[in-house]
């Protein structure tokens, strides 16, 4: 199938709110995907141009691992080796996708108590991340996945 941003983006929002998203405290390098064939872990916090440090907890960066086994349903998804500067991706097996989650800073006090409209997802088009694997190639597993899950 070739690639279409809108229906990637549909399956990864979906992965993304099924997640285990810990929105007080969420930990770098944590999988916190729903779904074994895929990960989904916290990376950082947005750029802050004030303390230009990647302090700013109004947004949070999430990566998204996708296998090329990640169609295949009870696909477990490999342990990544670390590093000292973090996981070591593997671009021949996987490509690493990425999705911001922007917090609403105008939600009303019970909105909060509630827990809702807390904030929406950016998901960026895999067309702008460096990829060793054909993009045509990568929505055919993420259709597999979803059919497995009927999404």
């Amino acid at each position: 199938m070739a690639y279409d941003f809108d229906r990637y983006s549909e399956i990864i929002q979906m992965l993304l709110e099924s997640s285990w998203r810990d929105s007080e405290n969420p930990t770098i390098g944590e999988d916190i995907s729903d779904f074994p064939e895929i990960k989904v872990m916290f990376n950082k916090y947005g750029f802050n141009e004030d303390t230009q440090q990647d302090d700013n907890t109004n947004v949070e960066e999430y990566c998204i691992f996708i296998h090329l086994n990640s169609g295949v349903k009870g696909f477990n998804f490999p342990e990544h080796q670390l590093s000292p500067f973090g996981i070591m991706h593997r671009p021949n097996e996987e490509v690493c996708a990425r999705a911001w989650f922007l917090k609403n800073q105008d939600r009303s006090d019970q909105e909060i108590e509630d827990g809702e409209n807390e904030g929406e997802w950016e998901i960026e088009d895999l067309e702008n991340t460096s990829q060793d694997i054909d993009l045509d190639d990568m929505m055919d597993v993420l259709e597999n996945f979803a059919k497995n899950y009927s999404v």
